[in-house]
Parts: C-alpha cells; sequence; structure tokens
C-alpha cells in the first residue's frame, strides 16, 4: 500500500497566486467601506444633532425627526422623487 501526502506545502508561487487578488482589491474595498458605509454612518449620527447647513454636534435625539414629520414640506419633498423617477423610467422605456 503506497502512501499518499494529504498535505503538500505550497509554493512561494501559489501562496502569491493566492494572495494576489486580494491584495490588489484590499485599497478598493477600504475606499469602498470608508467612502460609502462610514459616510452612511455619519450622517446617520448627524440626523439625532441639531444640524440645519453645517454639522453641529449637539445631540438632540428625535427632534429632527419630530420636526420633520410636523412639516408641510414634507408632502412635497416625498412627492418629488416619485414623481420625476416615474416620468425618468417612463421616458426612458419609451424612447429607449
Amino acid at each position: 500500500m503506497s502512501s499518499t501526502a494529504f498535505f503538500t506545502k505550497a509554493s512561494p508561487l501559489d501562496a502569491l497566486q493566492n494572495w494576489l487578488p486580494k491584495l490588489v482589491l484590499a485599497p478598493s474595498m477600504l475606499i469602498v467601506l470608508v467612502g460609502f458605509y462610514g459616510y452612511i454612518f455619519w450622517t446617520f449620527l448627524l440626523s439625532f444633532t441639531n444640524s440645519r447647513f453645517m454639522p453641529s454636534y449637539k445631540w438632540v435625539g428625535l427632534l429632527q425627526y419630530e420636526r420633520l414629520w410636523n412639516n408641510d414640506r414634507r408632502w412635497v419633498a416625498s412627492k418629488n422623487p416619485l414623481v420625476f423617477g416615474g416620468l425618468f423610467i417612463t421616458l426612458s422605456l419609451v424612447l429607449g
């Protein structure tokens, strides 16, 4: 009965071929994590502060959301993306 090795040591070239795609994609993934998800998290935190135009870090809790729900312009701001999005999709389908 012959013995075969179950585990063989990979050559440095094999190890490089295994790790090279991960090393190449790592900077892009870091940029996506910080540039996209980091700013989503930062915006979420800012929504609980007293910020208006420029960031203000005074914590006010749900006060901004209460102001949003009590504002009459909220309905206009909610309808606009739906109207423009619907028109854009319809015109894109019609015109090609």
